[in-house]
C-alpha cells in the first residue's frame, strides 16, 4: 500500500458477491457482447444484499439495496471494500476459504493445493477466471479508517461554527475548506450541509430571503454553489477521489440539473510530499554536491524556485476563479468547464510549474540517479523550465515521480487559495479550515500487506521464523524483488523528504521514527490562513508522545484550542483495537492556549452531547511543571487529581529557582564518570570511597558497600582540577583548602581558599529510577571524604568571580530540608508521573518547592526531623552539632516514627487536604521484594502518617 492512504470504514449493507465471474473465463467477456443472463445476474447481484444470519445462525434472507438512499457512510463502506480488494485472474485453481472461527477467522483466496485441513470452502475459481483478492493488512497497514458520521459531524460543526456565525453571504462563499486526506468525503459532505444552512441564514439576515428556512430547491441550489466555491479535497488514491465526487454529487443532486463540476477542487496526490514556491534557496539537499554547487546558477535559484518568465501563476488563478464562479446550470455549461479545465492541465503554465515541482522532489526518491550532482540537477531544471526534454539517462524520472510518488504542489494545484489574480501572494493565503482524519500509520515497511499480495497463504503463517523464511523465498521472484525495491524507495524517499526538505520543522530530534499523522498535522497547520481553523480526528499520540512535543508546543503557543477530546474506544467508536484511544482536536491558528480545556472519559457518541461535565481546565504552568521537556498533557480524568496537582504547584517556586524564604538555591553538579574518569579510581584504590546510586537510599549513605575507591593522589588531583576549572583559575597555588561544616554556615565571602565538594557534607540524588518501585526518588547526604558517580549532587557553595571568593548557597539547614522534601511521599508522587528511567536535571527543575523559613516554625521542624534521620553514624557528628540534633543509630520503629511525622509535615507544608493526602498514600504499595526501602510504605506506616497529619491539621 502506498503511503498517505485515506480514511475508510463502514459496515453497512453491501451488494451480494456474484458468482458470475467464478463460472466464466475472463476471455468470454473480451471481443464480443455478453449474454443476457450474465447482465441479468450482475444486476441481480447488485440489487440484493448477501444473505444474513442471526446470532443463532438462523437464515434471515436477503434485502434489496435502496440506491436512492445511498449516503456517504455507505460509500465509505464501498471505499473500504474496493481498497481492500484487488482484481486478479486465476493462473491456477483457486479456492476462497475460511480458516478459523469467530473474529479471528481469515477469509482468503488460496491456491487449491495450499488450503489447510479443516478450512471451509466458500467458492472455487478455475484457471482464467476473474476473482477479487483481499490484500492482507491493506486497511490496517494504511492506518486509515472511515470516520463514523457522528464523529465527523461533531468535528465539522465545532470547526466551522465560528467562521460562519453572523457571516455575510459573500463571506461564506469565499471560505476555503479542505480535507487533505478526504477518502470518500466523510468530512466534506457535512461541511457542505453546514455551509449551506449558514448561507441561507445569511441571506435571510440581509433580507434576500423571507426567512432562514430553505425549501428543497433553494437548499439544492445553494449546495451546488457551496461545493464549487468552497470545498477542496486531496487524496493519494484515485479511487478515493472518484468516490468523494460521488458523495458530493449525491449531496448536491438537484432535479433537472447536471452533476456539479468538482474536478478542479478534488485532486489526487500525496498531500505531505510536494514543493512550495519560494520555500527553497537552491538545489534540494540530496542533489547537492559537485563543483557547481555554489556558482551563480545556484544563487539565481534563491529568489524563487519556480520563477518562470512566461506564463505565470496569474493565468492559472484567473482560469480557476472563473471555473469556481461560473454557472453550472446545464450540461453544456458543465461540459464547457470540463474542457476548460482540461486545457489548463495540459497548458504550458501548469505543466511546467508541476514538472519543476516534481523535479525538486525527485532527488529524495531517486537518489541513485541524482545524488550529489548539483550541475546535473540544475541543467535538467533549466531544460524543464524551457519545456525541453531531459538527457536520456534521466528522462524516465519525471514520469516515475508523477506515477509512483504523486507529489502534490499545493500552490500549483490550488493557486487561488494562495495568490490573487495578479499572481501576488494573498495576505490571507491559506485555507480557512482544514478538516479530516489523517492516516495514523508509521512510515514503515508492512510485510504482511506486501507479501500477502504475492502469496495469500502468507497471512496464515504465525511464527516469525516461518514468515522470514517465506519472505526470503518470495524475494527471489523477480516481480517481488522489483516491487520491494519500489516500496523501499517510496518509504525511504518519504522519510528523507520529511527530514531534510525543509518543509517540516516539528521533527523529533531524539529518534528516527516517522508517522503520517504527525506530518499531516504540521502540514495542515502550515496551510491555514491567519485565523484559520483545524478540525481533526487524530491519533492520541498528539497528547503525550515525545515525538509530538513540537506539535503540542505549536498548538499551545500559537493556536487557540477549542476542543481537546480524548476518546476511549472501549465501545468501538472507531474501527481500531478497543484498547486504543484517539483525539478530537479543534483549534484556531493564532493566539495561545492557557488553560487547556481537556475532555476525557468519552467512549460513547452520546458523550459528545455532555462534554462540559467531562472537561477540566489544565493550566500551562501545570503542564510545564509536570513535564517541562515534552509538555505531555496529563490524562486527568479525576478532578480531584488535577486539584491535587494545582495545590502542590500553586504559587510555589520550582526546584532550581532561588528560595527567598529559606535563603537557599540549588547549584547542580555531577562528579566522576565511570568511563571518562576511569583513570581516577579502581577496585583496589587506596583513596576515599566512590559511591554510586545503588550504594545509597533515603537518608542512608551506606546502603551498600562501594565497589570503587579513588586512586591515591591521582583521584584527588581530578577532583581538585574540576574545582579549579569551575573557579576559572589557572592555578590554586597559595590558596587554602577549606574544610569543616561550621565554615559553610558562616555568612559572608570566603577568600583565599578553594572548596572541594568531596571535603564536605553534600546532598545527592540517585539518577536511575523507576515509577513502579516502592520509592522512586532517592536522596541522601554523603559525609566528607566521599566521591560519587552515577548520581547528581548539589554544590554547597558557588564561586563569586566578581568578588573573587566563595559564598554558601546551601547551608546545613537548607541541605537537610532539601533532602527531606526529595524523600517525602508528596515529592515522590510527583516524580512518579514524570520519570521513565532517569531522574534528570530537567525533571528536577519541574518540581515545586514549599519555600518556608528554616530557622523557626514548620520549616525548622522539618530540618530537625531530617537532621536526626541523617545523623546516625559518627561520620555525621559534626553536622549533628551544627544542627543541634542527636547523632546515633535508630531502631526501625524510631526511624518509622520520624519518617511518618516528616511525611505528614511536608504534606502540610504543601497545603494538602486529608483527601489529597489519601490520593498520595494510595499511590504507594509495599512490594513483595524483601530488599525494599528502609521504611516501607505499609498500611501501618500510612496510618501513622494520617495520625500525624490529623494532629497538624488541628
Amino acid at each position: 500500500m502506498e503511503p498517505g492512504a485515506t480514511p475508510r470504514r463502514h459496515s453497512g449493507p453491501r451488494p451480494a458477491r456474484t458468482q458470475l465471474t467464478a463460472r466464466k473465463r475472463a476471455t468470454d467477456f473480451v471481443g464480443g457482447p455478453s449474454r443476457n443472463f450474465e447482465v441479468r445476474d450482475a444486476i441481480h447481484a447488485l440489487s440484493w444484499t448477501e444473505a444474513e444470519r442471526s446470532a443463532g445462525k438462523t437464515a434471515l434472507g436477503r434485502r434489496a439495496v435502496n440506491y436512492r438512499e445511498l449516503g456517504v457512510e455507505q460509500l465509505g463502506s464501498i471505499y473500504e471494500g474496493l481498497l481492500s480488494f484487488e482484481p486478479q485472474i486465476a493462473d491456477t485453481p483457486k479456492v476462497l476459504a475460511r480458516i478459523g472461527r469467530g473474529q479471528s477467522a481469515i477469509v482468503q483466496v488460496l491456491d487449491a493445493e495450499k488450503v489447510p485441513e479443516g478450512a471451509e470452502t466458500l467458492a472455487t475459481y478455475d484457471p482464467g477466471t476473474f476473482y477479487l483478492f483481499e490484500a492482507s493488512g491493506q486497511r490496517k497497514g494504511s492506518g486509515s479508517y472511515y470516520t463514523a458520521r457522528p464523529l465527523a459531524h461533531f468535528v465539522v460543526g465545532e470547526t466551522l461554527r465560528p467562521l460562519i456565525q453572523d457571516a455575510a453571504p459573500e463571506d461564506i462563499l469565499n471560505l476555503r475548506i479542505c480535507d487533505p486526506a478526504m477518502g470518500s468525503g466523510a468530512f466534506l459532505v457535512p461541511a457542505v450541509h453546514q455551509l449551506t444552512e449558514a448561507y441561507g441564514e445569511a441571506l435571510a439576515r440581509e433580507g434576500e430571503l423571507p426567512d432562514h428556512k430553505l425549501d428543497d430547491a433553494e437548499r439544492a441550489a445553494y449546495r451546488r454553489l457551496i461545493v464549487e466555491r468552497c470545498i477542496y479535497g486531496v487524496d493519494l488514491n484515485p479511487m478515493a477521489v472518484e468516490l468523494a465526487k460521488v458523495s458530493l454529487w449525491l449531496t448536491t443532486a438537484a432535479a433537472g440539473k447536471p452533476l456539479s463540476f468538482l474536478d478542479a477542487h478534488l485532486r489526487c496526490g500525496n498531500a505531505v510530499i510536494g514543493a512550495e514556491l519560494g520555500s527553497w534557496s537552491g538545489v534540494p539537499a540530496p542533489a547537492q554536491g559537485g563543483r557547481v554547487q555554489r556558482v551563480s546558477a545556484v544563487d539565481d535559484l534563491q529568489d524563487t524556485l519556480f520563477a518562470v518568465e512566461e506564463p505565470d501563476l496569474a493565468s492559472l488563478v484567473r482560469v480557476r476563479q472563473a471555473l469556481a464562479t461560473g454557472p453550472s446550470e446545464d450540461r453544456l455549461q458543465v461540459r464547457a468547464k470540463e474542457k476548460r479545465f482540461e486545457r489548463l492541465l495540459e497548458g504550458d503554465d501548469f505543466t511546467r510549474l508541476r514538472s519543476l515541482g516534481d523535479w525538486w522532489v525527485a532527488p529524495f526518491f531517486y537518489t541513485e540517479d541524482l545524488k550529489g550532482n548539483s550541475g546535473q540537477w540544475l541543467a535538467s531544471y533549466g531544460a524543464l523550465k524551457r519545456g525541453e526534454p531531459l538527457h536520456a539517462h534521466l528522462a524516465h524520472i519525471p514520469a516515475k515521480v508523477r506515477s509512483k510518488v504523486r507529489p502534490f504542489h499545493w500552490e500549483v494545484e490550488f493557486p487561488e487559495v494562495f495568490f490573487d489574480n495578479s499572481g501576488e501572494r494573498r495576505p490571507d493565503a491559506g485555507f480557512d479550515a482544514m478538516l479530516g482524519n489523517p492516516p495514523w500509520e508509521g512510515i514503515t515497511f508492512k510485510s504482511a500487506e506486501f507479501y500477502g499480495r504475492f502469496d495469500p497463504s502468507y497471512s496464515l503463517l504465525k511464527k516469525k521464523e516461518e514468515k522470514l523464511n517465506r519472505q526470503s523465498e518470495l524475494d527471489l521472484l523477480p516481480e517481488v524483488a522489483s516491487a520491494r525495491e519500489e516500496a523501499d524507495r517510496i518509504l525511504t524517499g518519504v522519510k528523507s523528504f520529511i527530514k531534510s526538505s525543509g518543509s517540516y520543522r516539528m521533527l523529533y530530534s531524539h529518534g528516527t521514527t516517522f508517522n503520517y499523522y504527525r506530518a499531516f498535522l504540521e502540514r495542515e497547520l502550515e496551510m491555514l490562513a491567519p485565523g484559520g481553523r483545524i478540525g481533526l480526528v487524530i491519533d492520541s499520540g498528539v497528547i503525550s508522545d515525545a515525538a509530538t512535543v513540537e506539535h503540542r508546543r505549536e498548538l499551545l503557543d500559537r493556536c487557540t484550542i477549542d476542543q481537546f477530546v480524548l476518546c476511549d474506544n472501549t465501545e468501538g467508536l472507531f474501527p481500531i483495537h478497543r484498547s486504543e484511544q484517539f483525539l478530537l482536536l479543534v483549534a484556531s491558528k493564532g493566539g495561545s492556549t492557557d488553560p487547556l480545556r481537556f475532555t476525557g472519559d468519552v467512549s460513547k457518541l452520546e458523550h459528545l452531547l455532555d462534554l462540559d461535565r467531562r472537561t477540566l481546565e489544565i493550566s500551562r504552568s501545570t503542564i510545564e511543571a509536570l513535564d517541562p521537556e515534552n509538555l505531555a498533557i496529563p490524562d486527568t480524568r479525576d478532578p480531584s487529581l488535577l486539584d491535587l496537582f494545582n495545590t502542590i504547584y500553586s504559587g510555589k517556586p520550582l526546584f532550581l529557582d532561588p528560595m527567598p524564604n529559606g535563603q537557599w538555591r540549588i547549584e547542580w553538579g555531577r562528579e566522576l564518570h565511570l568511563k571518562d574518569d576511569e583513570k581516577a579510581f579502581s577496585v583496589n584504590g587506596a583513596g576515599i570511597p566512590m559511591r554510586d546510586g545503588k550504594d545509597i537510599h533515603q537518608y542512608v549513605h551506606n546502603f551498600a558497600e562501594p565497589i570503587y575507591h579513588l586512586k591515591e593522589g591521582v583521584g584527588d588531583d581530578v577532583l581538585v582540577n574540576r574545582i579549579r576549572k569551575r573557579a576559572k583559575k589557572k592555578t590554586l597555588q597559595g590558596l587554602h583548602r577549606l574544610k569543616g561544616e561550621a565554615e559553610l554556615n558562616s555568612p559572608g565571602l570566603r577568600k583565599d581558599v578553594f572548596e572541594v565538594p568531596a571535603d564536605h557534607y553534600r546532598p545527592c540524588v540517585r539518577r536511575k529510577a523507576r515509577a513502579g518501585d516502592e520509592r522512586t526518588l532517592i536522596a541522601a547526604i554523603l559525609p566528607p571524604d566521599t566521591a560519587l558517580t552515577e548520581m547528581h549532587f548539589f554544590y554547597r557553595s558557588e564561586f563569586d568571580h566578581a568578588a573573587n571568593g566563595y559564598r554558601t548557597v546551601l547551608d546545613s539547614r537548607a541541605m537537610v530540608f532539601v533532602v527531606a522534601l526529595l524523600n517525602s511521599l508528596t515529592m515522590d508522587f510527583m516524580v512518579r508521573r514524570k520519570v521513565s528511567s532517569t531522574v534528570s536535571k530537567t525533571l528536577m527543575a519541574s518540581l515545586p518547592v514549599a519555600d518556608v523559613p528554616l530557622d523557626h516554625g514548620p520549616g525548622a521542624e522539618v530540618v530537625r526531623l531530617s537532621g536526626r534521620l541523617t545523623c546516625r553514624t559518627q561520620e555525621f557528628a559534626e553536622l549533628a552539632d551544627v544542627l543541634e540534633v542527636d547523632c546515633g543509630p535508630l531502631s526501625k520503629a524510631e526511624e518509622g516514627a520520624l519518617r511518618a511525622e516528616l511525611d505528614a509535615r511536608v504534606a502540610h507544608l504543601y497545603g494538602l487536604s486529608a483527601p489529597q493526602l489519601e490520593l498520595i498514600l494510595s499511590d504507594f504499595r509495599q512490594s513483595a521484594d524483601a530488599d525494599g526501602s528502609p521504611v516501607r510504605p505499609s498500611e501501618d506506616y500510612k496510618a501513622l502518617v494520617r495520625e500525624h497529619f490529623a494532629r497538624l491539621a488541628g
